[in-house]
């Protein structure tokens, strides 16, 4: 007859609570370290997302430490090459502006010169189109009897939400809604 640890189902929290790490056991050192191990290899981590998965375990401060210390000297861990995949996918899967990017590397903890280290690979000149693209997609989800001013503000709003520049996005949705106004007066 099976015990109820063996009925466990795989995502759920066993009934002590405690999810089991990677070798099986909760809290040690080794087993935090393997698991912590396993998931690095898998995609990229900052040094405060690790930190957070740390508080998991039942470790010392001094050993929660010598684990982070140990995953960026054996290459698992390194917070400039997650700046650089963070930015590479912001800008290409998820279509965000340079200060909102900024902002998020900012709330993860990194520093200034790792973040701008990983801003440098930033596309200015596919930042400009990206901004086009999206507020021209924008732009045919407003309605065609709006106020230039109503238009004006969805726009710009949007834009600064995606983390764009202030005056490239002005300049982008004057350019965007006189084509629209230009467009529709034409049509009438």
């Amino acid at each position: 007859m099976s015990s109820q640890k063996d009925n466990h189902i795989p995502g759920e929290k066993p009934e002590n609570g405690r999810r089991k790490t990677a070798a099986g056991s909760t809290g040690t050192y080794s087993a935090a370290l393997v698991a912590l191990e396993r998931l690095c290899s898998l995609r990229e981590y900052c040094e405060s997302d690790i930190r957070k998965k740390l508080k998991r375990f039942e470790l010392t401060e001094e050993e929660k430490e010598k684990i982070v210390d140990e995953l960026v000297n054996n290459s698992f861990l390194s917070n400039i090459r997650y700046a650089r995949a963070f930015v590479r996918d912001k800008v290409r899967l998820s279509g965000w502006g340079r200060n909102k990017i900024i902002y998020m590397l900012r709330s993860k903890k990194l520093e200034d010169k790792i973040i701008s280290e990983a801003m440098e690979e930033y596309p200015q000149q596919m930042n400009k189109e990206r901004l086009k693209e999206l507020l021209i997609k924008k732009s045919r989800e407003i309605k065609v009897g709006e106020s230039y001013e109503k238009m004006m503000g969805k726009l710009v709003r949007f834009a600064l939400l995606r983390g764009f520049d202030y005056d490239e996005t002005i300049r982008e949705v004057k350019l965007i809604i006189d084509q629209k106004v230009r467009k529709t007066d034409n049509n009438d």
